[in-house]
């Protein structure tokens, strides 16, 4: 937690900083009309092609971006015994860019992810629909979610319009799991078949992305 507010001190302070500089020479960097995409380079090693990220310059200084990621993974356990999950979600946002440097262009701004997830289990016993578990917490569960994040990052463009960049910030959650149906396939006195009663919460963190993101203007 530490680490994650020094870095997220930092990179605020960098983006107010670099907004002190004198303009210099913006060629490497994308201008009004332009349009970047990019996905995340985990530092584990692998390009993250779940995520990807449009942006739109509105301005030299102002871009829309708009980001989504999609997830599917299915487990086939055993003969049996099987288990899906899937999720998706869409992020809209601003960024406000500053004058930097030839090379760096440092922002701030704010995104609003929507997302949406279903799971569901079966075996030769038993089929849930809405979690992977009969004894769900709130993984890999059915859920709606919404949040408001605050963000400032900066993109390194290593030659035209080609750039790294990094990306903190803060946030607002909101997450509403749905209602677990547990069903049994046999007759047993002793295991009735359930719903577990959905719930929902809040939550206000800060992060810090552990991908490096790559991207390209055009």
């Amino acid at each position: 937690m530490k680490n994650k507010l020094t870095l997220l001190a930092l990179a605020f302070g960098f983006t107010f900083a670099a907004h002190a500089q004198s303009a210099e020479d913006d060629m490497l960097k994308p201008i009004a009309g332009n349009k970047t995409i990019e996905v995340g380079l985990s530092l584990n090693g692998g390009i993250n092609g779940q995520q990807v990220r449009l942006r739109k310059f509105k301005s030299n200084e102002l871009a829309y971006r708009y980001g989504a990621s999609v997830y599917y993974d299915y487990d086939k356990i055993t003969e049996e015994a099987s288990s899906s999950t899937f999720s998706l979600s869409f992020a809209p946002g601003m960024e406000k860019h500053f004058a930097g440097t030839k090379r760096l262009s440092p922002y701030i701004g704010f995104t609003v992810p929507l997302g949406v997830g279903t799971s569901r289990f079966e075996d030769a016993t038993v089929e849930v629909k809405g979690a992977t578990s009969t004894t769900p917490g709130n993984c890999n569960r059915n859920h709606l979610s919404a949040r408001l994040n605050g963000l400032a990052g900066v993109d390194i463009y290593v030659i035209k319009n080609l750039y790294i960049g990094f990306e903190v910030g803060l946030g607002l959650g909101y997450t509403k799991y749905g209602d677990v149906e547990v069903n049994y396939k046999q007759d047993d006195l002793s295991i009735n078949s359930h719903t577990i009663d959905g719930y929902h919460g809040f939550n206000f963190n800060n992060f810090a992305h552990s991908d490096i993101r790559i991207g390209f203007a055009f």
